[in-house]
């Protein structure tokens, strides 16, 4: 049933992948410090920003006081809607 999606998903990932552009995550086994140890190895920990869009998800579905208990993306989808 997900063998065409599959497909799809795969040849996208080959793409990027091609063109130099996939990123490999390295796996930790220490907590996330200003060093870490991953493979054995002490490494100086530079942290990336792959958490803020799982961030901006949370600060944004989460209803405000300020904004009568509506989510911050409801009054910007509805000014959006009363354009069109």
């Amino acid at each position: 049933m997900y063998a065409a999606v599959r497909r799809q998903i795969q040849a996208t990932l080959d793409e990027i992948s091609e063109a130099g552009l996939f990123k490999h995550e390295r796996l930790l086994d220490s907590a996330q410090q200003s060093h870490v140890e991953s493979n054995h190895r002490r490494l100086l920990n530079f942290c990336s920003n792959n958490y803020l869009g799982f961030v901006a998800l949370k600060l944004n579905t989460r209803p405000r006081k300020t904004l009568g208990f509506q989510t911050p993306t409801a009054p910007l989808q509805k000014a959006i809607a009363s354009t069109s």
